[in-house]
């Protein structure tokens, strides 16, 4: 394939990638719209095919639904099916069940939910994604939902995101005294 092939595959994949996060944004709202309305039988109606087709954010969002139906039971299962279908590489599915987590969703308790929230957080900033590199230092940097507080690894994910975001470089510098003074 030459250069002029190669430009309009990447075209084409960063086209279907935003019609898919469209669609899921719209998917989004129509089935939170339907949970606020406590609307459990629309809402699984909706998510149902998706989630038997392997959408991982169809499992985690219609765990959501489960959950607040007061089907715990189902709930789980959901989110343990999920995790077993992410594929590596897949941030979409990484952010879905981080969100999942942080909801209190899945099976285990707390500190077992945190520290695979966490998992799910670093993978997503191990892709580059500045907004999550910037969130994951200030995990380390507080010691937020269950992550051991570290300056060190903060630091490494904050000067990361501060390739890409102005105030991670304001940030980094503010706790770049701070490591300095303690070391």
């Amino acid at each position: 394939m030459g250069i002029g092939g190669e430009v309009l595959r990447v075209v084409a994949v960063r086209r279907n990638r935003l019609i898919k996060m469209q669609s899921n944004q719209a998917l989004k709202a129509r089935y939170r719209g339907l949970l606020r309305e406590k609307k459990f039988e629309d809402a699984r109606s909706l998510l149902q095919p998706l989630s038997d087709n392997g959408s991982v954010f169809a499992m985690t969002a219609l765990a959501d639904v489960e959950y607040e139906a007061g089907n715990l039971e189902r709930s789980c299962s959901l989110i343990t099916r999920a995790e077993q279908l992410l594929e590596p590489g897949d941030v979409d599915g990484h952010l879905d069940l981080l969100a999942a987590y942080q909801l209190g969703l899945g099976p285990s308790d707390g500190a077992e939910k945190d520290a695979k929230a966490l998992e799910h957080l670093k993978a997503v900033a191990l892709t580059g994604n500045a907004v999550v590199q910037y969130e994951l230092a200030t995990h380390y940097f507080y010691g937020l939902n269950g992550c051991q507080v570290s300056l060190k690894d903060g630091l490494h994910w904050m000067s990361l995101a501060a390739v890409q975001i102005p105030q991670a470089r304001v940030e980094y510098e503010r706790w770049k005294k701070r490591y300095d003074s303690d070391t």
